[in-house]
């Protein structure tokens, strides 16, 4: 008997379903209802056109609806927003906006991708000030169209995520000031507030005025009034402050929502009812290393879910791993990726892990290779079982390799141990000879085992104001380019001969630039009688870390007064 599909929305998620389905079944009648102008685009590279890396708005539409018909013999039906279900009658109600009827349509199965809205916040004043939403198509050409006509000079954006970097980079590209204002201390929530500092250099070297726990108050004439009584003079605004799943239609449905209003759905990605099932951005879904259900509005993890309903609607077998959240941004000449916990989403959740942290900072390829640059990365593994948790890693250099390579390992449930046999690709533009993945690995198992001990970069500040004993190992010329106050340098290669330089009776506290040297050295000294303890992460860790915090000086005013280096 030929099935019917009906589905609600059609840019990833519900455009790789429909394609899915007709691949299985050629008989099947498949109708995808979009509100929109378009179908099938590329919503990810909407802040690429606003910076005109792709010229044409026309690139970012991947599929028409001739060509869905003609390629897949799938009926798209653009500018048709379905307005409400009715799962007793297995129908819609379908408002056509081509010829302004509303039209009921019956299904066998219904999937719902809606994806979600942009959040608009409710502010005084707001209609005072031109301000914009990013979310489609329609919003990223009435940006463009008021920046051409208005001759805009300077732009204030809310919100530091994801879309909200995106857009302040492609804002800055077209030599438009911009402010940025996060009411967090930290942009980008995916990370841990040490790791953000370094993108807040990025930002602050790039000339963005970056505004950290504030909030908006009002708006009036082209001026943004904070909490903290500054202001702002602006042409506009525009808010990235997140997204709300789109499933308002869906209420007094019978179809089950959260409290947010995203559709609840099991591990097939199946409601409550069984022949309607829901996939994308109006969607929780389950993380694998806790089994809590989460947001996770990509483009990659709804085609993932797509493919897997359209194969169990058609009978084949289906495994649904969870996901662990990977993802990746450029911020100008950086890569920022994660995948997995971080320390924030464990302390937030309240989560029982007893875990330890790696900090290291290698050179992405052979350091001699011109365009050799350091990684900061982070790995969080459980103690215990050494099982990896978690990774995060910055750099101008070959970011997202790594952390592909850690999302696979933690994937398969690997070990920091499991990390030192990974056979990576190696040549001098591409690696070193111990990859940076590798080095996590040796690092993690090294602290695993009790071989040696660690403070972190974050604490020196602490070590220097309490005069405690430090030995910097780096080599003369970079200890008199830059030091610790009150750090000695002992270079690796002269300690041994220099030991009674150091007294016994206290911690001894060693760093060099990305920690390699120092690890050494810990070894050496702990050999030797004294109780050496490493400061993870290094020198290069830490002068952009308290670097970070000195130009967000009103955020610490104790950096200024109170400086640790030489």
């Amino acid at each position: 008997m030929r099935k019917k599909y009906l589905i609600v929305g059609g840019v990833a998620g519900g455009a790789s379903c429909a394609t899915r389905l007709r691949r299985l079944d050629e008989l099947a009648e498949i109708i995808i209802f979009e509100k929109t102008d378009y179908i099938s685009i590329s919503t990810c590279s909407i802040p690429y056109h606003l910076s005109r890396t792709i010229p044409r708005l026309e690139n970012l539409v991947l599929m028409t609806p001739e060509r869905f018909k003609n390629q897949y013999n799938i009926d798209v039906k653009i500018n048709h927003e379905v307005i409400t279900v009715n799962p007793k009658k297995k129908t819609i109600l379908v408002k056509d906006y081509h010829d302004e009827r509303v039209y009921e349509e019956n299904y066998d199965y219904l999937i719902l991708a809606p994806g979600a809205e942009a959040l608009e916040l409710e502010i005084p004043g707001k209609d005072k000030t031109p301000y914009f939403l990013i979310r489609n198509l329609n919003d990223v050409s009435r940006l463009t169209q008021f920046m051409s006509d208005n001759h805009v000079k300077h732009l204030t954006v809310i919100g530091g995520g994801f879309i909200g970097l995106e857009i302040v980079e492609a804002l800055k590209s077209l030599d438009i000031n911009v402010t940025l204002i996060e009411s967090q201390d930290h942009i980008l929530n995916l990370f841990d507030y040490e790791m953000a500092q370094i993108l807040h250099k990025v930002l602050l070297d790039n000339n963005v005025q970056l505004l950290l726990d504030s909030k908006v108050k009002s708006f009036s004439e082209n001026t943004v009034q904070l909490e903290d009584s500054k202001t702002i003079t602006t042409d506009g605004v525009i808010f990235a402050v997140g997204i709300k799943p789109a499933t308002a239609f869906l209420k007094n449905t019978g179809i089950e929502l959260d409290k947010k209003g995203y559709i609840i759905v099991n591990g097939f990605y199946q409601t409550n009812d069984q022949f309607i099932f829901a996939i994308g951005d109006a969607i929780k879904v389950r993380f694998a290393l806790t089994n809590l259900y989460e947001p996770l509005p990509l483009a990659s993890s709804a085609v993932k879910q797509a493919r897997l309903v359209a194969d169990y609607l058609n009978g084949l077998d289906v495994i649904n791993s969870g996901f662990i959240g990977t993802n990746v941004i450029k911020v100008f000449d950086y890569t920022a990726a994660v995948t997995g916990l971080t320390e924030n989403y464990i302390k937030k959740r309240k989560l029982n892990y007893q875990y330890e942290t790696v900090y290291l900072a290698p050179s992405d390829k052979v350091s001699i290779m011109p365009d050799a640059h350091p990684i900061f990365m982070k790995v969080i593994y459980e103690k215990r079982t050494g099982k990896i948790l978690g990774a995060q890693a910055i750099g101008k250099g070959l970011v997202e390799k790594r952390i592909d390579a850690l999302s696979v390992a933690l994937k398969f449930g690997g070990t920091v141990r499991d990390l030192q046999g990974l056979e990576l690709g190696y040549a001098p533009p591409y690696s070193t000879v111990k990859d940076p993945v590798n080095l996590i690995g040796y690092i993690g198992d090294n602290l695993n085992r009790g071989r040696y001990k660690q403070i972190s970069f974050m604490k020196v500040r602490e070590l220097v104001n309490k005069h405690a004993q430090i030995i910097d190992v780096r080599e003369k010329h970079e200890y008199e380019n830059g030091h610790l106050i009150g750090a000695k340098n002992i270079p690796l290669s002269e300690l041994r001969s220099r030991l009674m330089e150091i007294d016994k009776r206290k911690p001894v506290y060693v760093h060099c630039r990305t920690g390699a040297r120092s690890y050494s050295a810990c070894l050496i000294l702990n050999q030797h009688g004294f109780n050496a303890i490493n400061i993870a992460g290094g020198y290069l860790f830490l002068s952009y870390y308290e670097d970070t915090q000195r130009r967000l000086d009103n955020n610490h005013p104790n950096i200024l007064s109170n400086p640790i280096f030489n």
